[in-house]
């Protein structure tokens, strides 16, 4: 109980900050200084990851869905903290989780975060997987919009 509060606090911590991100037009500097500010909580991050994940191969569908927006959420951070290794994992992971497959918005904008990873970070076999994850994440978008509930 007290880890899945752990996990759901720092989840929202996570979600606020990529939010202010995401809605800033101006002043755009300070939010991305928030991100830099949260590196002290980057190990309670992870630990929610791990949380969600535990909960979400148990066969909690809930616990995948907030893992893998917590994933994006953190998105991000990884990419300014230079930790787009463990952020390609942790949405890898995610997204191959049962509850984590129906097309919605989180898993486009997941698909969409790895398929930029994997550009930044690979080789010619990466670029062919980013251009697979693009059109995914297109198709989850045309799906989305079509009538999904996210």
């Amino acid at each position: 109980m007290l880890r899945g509060r752990h996990a759901d606090h720092f989840g929202a911590l996570a979600l606020q900050a990529h939010r202010r991100l995401d809605t800033a037009n101006s002043g755009r500097g300070v939010h991305l200084r928030r991100w830099l500010t949260l590196a002290a909580e980057h190990d309670d991050f992870r630990r929610a990851l791990r949380w969600y994940d535990e909960r979400a191969r148990a066969g909690d569908a809930a616990a995948a869905q907030r893992g893998l927006q917590l994933a994006v959420a953190l998105s991000p951070f990884w990419n300014v903290r230079g930790h787009l290794g463990e952020g390609a994992t942790w949405l890898r992971t995610f997204l191959a989780l049962p509850g984590t497959a129906a097309p919605t918005g989180t898993r486009a904008r997941a698909l969409t975060w790895l398929a930029i990873v994997v550009r930044w970070t690979g080789s010619g076999a990466a670029e062919a997987e980013a251009l697979t994850l693009a059109e995914q994440s297109l198709g989850d978008c045309q799906v989305n919009a079509a009538g999904s509930s996210e």
